[in-house]
């Protein structure tokens, strides 16, 4: 397995200069708030079906949240298809924009920043049937500590060459990411795309801050495909991420 990681844009001093008035944000552990393969009170969801789950619930979320950054995956998907998070509101199926787009088997995962409804609640409407699950990172609220705002994309780590990371990743294999050369000191959380290239087999990537508690995937894997995906993830004391495969 093979990741790069790239550009890191979330700040709360000073460093590079950002474009436009920073999103406040709040950054959390990654928390699994959906997983319907194994909660006895959801089941899998059909062709056509609409599901709400909570986010304010989770620790860490500030009661004033109005969107979550999500990381959304179809898991065993019936056929070609899609699934749409949107707030709980009436939204017309031809009116709805796709969050992650599958084809049948395996998983598929992609991240997306969803407004929540007032009472901190998201919806999930799959065109087919599939399995989902649903993981959270982050949180937009007024409240937020820290700033989200874009700065130059910049690839941190590229193991094809050994940048950053000497060689390809083997399974199990945690390496943690160095981001203290691109950002300002008192940066908090750094927004990612992480890329497995050639992975040997199905699988996935987790990303955390080297607390060694991360039990989410932030990337699903099949063999031999090149896939991709972004997050918003808090660093640790050291401007360090960890990924494991």
């Amino acid at each position: 397995l093979y990741t790069n990681f790239e550009p890191p844009t979330v700040h709360d001093g000073d460093g590079p200069e950002p474009t436009g008035d920073p999103l406040p944000i709040e950054t959390i552990a990654p928390t699994r708030v959906l997983d319907t393969r194994n909660d006895a009170c959801v089941s899998r969801l059909g062709a056509g079906e609409l599901i709400e789950f909570q986010i304010a619930v989770v620790a860490g979320c500030p009661a004033d949240a109005t969107a979550a950054a999500v990381n959304v995956a179809a898991a065993g998907p019936d056929s070609i298809g899609w699934v749409s998070l949107t707030p709980c509101n009436e939204v017309a199926v031809e009116d709805r924009t796709s969050s992650v787009n599958f084809a049948p088997g395996g998983a598929t995962a992609n991240a997306s920043i969803v407004s929540l409804s007032a009472n901190g609640s998201m919806c999930a409407y799959a065109s087919t049937g599939t399995h989902l699950v649903v993981d959270v990172t982050a949180v937009v609220s007024p409240s937020g500590s820290v700033g989200l705002a874009s700065t130059t994309a910049e690839r941190i780590v590229d193991s094809r060459i050994g940048q950053g990371v000497n060689s390809r990743l083997v399974g199990g294999q945690t390496v943690a990411v160095d981001f203290s050369g691109a950002i300002a000191p008192d940066t908090r959380a750094v927004a990612v795309n992480v890329t497995a290239v050639q992975p040997d087999g199905d699988g996935f990537v987790t990303v955390d801050d080297c607390s060694g508690a991360a039990t989410t995937a932030a990337l699903n894997v099949r063999p031999f495909e090149n896939r991709g995906n972004n997050g918003v993830f808090r660093l640790d004391g050291e401007s360090r991420l960890c990924v494991t495969p």
